[in-house]
């Protein structure tokens, strides 16, 4: 009965919020494409597809090759239709993580991920509908709830969402056995790079997008942006602007030297969740050879697919906070992953998901206030440095600490263990 009544709340919130959007979108537009932000070009770019059988050759164009496949999924309603197609293929996906993040809350034992998800995607409007971004999440989503179970699936997942945008390779860090990680990156690849041979052979060479990508100055929108905009609300002036590379930029040549800086800021990045893993990796097996009896919780944590699952969304994170690049849309992928984190009771990151819930909440200004705009960069700053500290303090958490955390938020999951914890916890015993 309590999970009938679950089930018809989630089911009519997910239909008041999800339909609430779309007649925003259609109050605006009245279904023409034309009035749908990029919906606009992406219809463009299909149309280029079909009538050259070529690659987009202007600057705006920066996204891998699977993204054509996703501009094209529209287009076969045809023209005049391709604008509600492409709204109702992005609520189709939209409906795909809202239903596997219910299994992620009843495998898992919290509701708090997929309520998040629920309530807080309508605070950014129309941006999650009219743009693409929830096809590669989706995937993304749908790679973490298999690393246990299925490697190759997992891989094959990321791969896949990789070639519709980069980011979603970055789930690969969830996989904590060196083999199993060793096999779906092997999978990811062949996805890769089977899916780039073949638009080579379809539409030709598919190298502008990273030329494009590699020519990106400092979008206003980026974290490290936020300065200029900060003086120029002093001054009253407003920030330094140009168009470039498809969006706006700050034009400042010192802006030009932060963007290559966060390129290396980035990288810097990933060897310190390259660096995390090893050390878990490393903590388990020492832990592993200790008596059961010395054993502190520390393990149960970094044994279990909470601690994965509370990498990515870190990385996801720590990705956008030092991006040149950092439009709305962007938070429907932290945002998902984050309520996937959530689903697991004894996740750390619950504390930094309040601020990136706050930041949630400004996207729907920031293009409109330079004053939000700042909040929402300092809002995901802080849950950044936050949610590094846990990552990190997870590494030597010890008992008394995970029982005060436990009964902080008096969580208890009835979810059933899959087959592999049981594994893990017969090999620890």
């Amino acid at each position: 009965m309590h999970r009938a009544a679950n089930t018809r709340w989630i089911v009519a919130t997910w239909l008041a919020t999800r339909g609430l959007i779309v007649a925003l979108i259609l109050l605006v537009s009245h279904g023409h494409v034309g009035h749908m932000q990029d919906v606009g070009y992406y219809h463009e770019v299909a149309r280029h597809l079909l009538d050259t059988r070529t690659m987009p050759a202007t600057e705006m164009w920066q996204y891998p090759p699977g993204a054509t496949v996703v501009l094209l999924i529209p287009q076969l309603a045809g023209d005049a239709a391709y604008g509600v197609a492409f709204v109702a293929f992005m609520v189709a996906c939209d409906g795909l993580i809202t239903l596997l993040l219910a299994r992620a809350a009843r495998l898992n034992g919290s509701l708090l991920g997929l309520w998040a998800w629920l309530l807080l995607m309508p605070a950014m409007r129309e941006y999650p509908l009219l743009r693409f971004d929830l096809a590669p999440t989706l995937c993304a989503v749908a790679a973490l709830l298999f690393v246990v179970r299925r490697p190759a699936l997992f891989g094959a997942l990321a791969g896949l969402g990789a070639l519709i945008k980069a980011w979603p390779i970055a789930v690969l860090g969830a996989e904590r056995r060196p083999t199993r990680l060793v096999l779906a990156a092997l999978v990811a690849g062949a996805v890769l790079f089977g899916g780039i041979a073949a638009a080579e052979q379809v539409f030709g060479p598919q190298d502008r997008a990273l030329v494009n990508q590699a020519g990106r100055g400092l979008q206003n929108e980026a974290v490290a942006a936020s300065p200029w905009h900060l003086v120029g609300s002093i001054n009253g002036d407003g920030a330094p602007l140009h168009y470039g590379s498809g969006a706006t930029e700050i034009d400042d040549p010192r802006a030009e030297r932060v963007a290559d800086s966060l390129r290396w800021a980035t990288a810097l990045v990933a060897v310190l969740l390259a660096v995390w893993w090893v050390l878990r990796t490393a903590l388990l097996r020492r832990d592993s050879t200790t008596p059961a009896t010395n054993r502190s919780t520390r393990r149960a944590w970094l044994a279990s697919n909470a601690a994965g699952a509370d990498l990515v969304t870190v990385g996801v994170l720590l990705a956008i906070v030092t991006s040149r690049v950092l439009s709305p849309q962007f938070m429907v992928w932290l945002l998902a992953v984050a309520a996937l984190s959530l689903s697991f009771p004894n996740t750390r990151l619950r504390r930094p998901f309040v601020w990136i819930a706050l930041a949630t909440i400004c996207t729907a200004g920031v293009l409109k206030f330079p004053e939000v705009l700042v909040a929402r960069n300092v809002l995901l700053t802080i849950a950044s440095i936050e949610a590094v500290v846990q990552l990190f303090l997870g590494l030597r958490a010890r008992d008394d600490v995970d029982r005060q955390v436990a009964d902080l938020f008096d969580v208890q999951s009835t979810a059933p263990r899959d087959a592999h914890d049981v594994a893990d916890a017969a090999t620890l015993a």
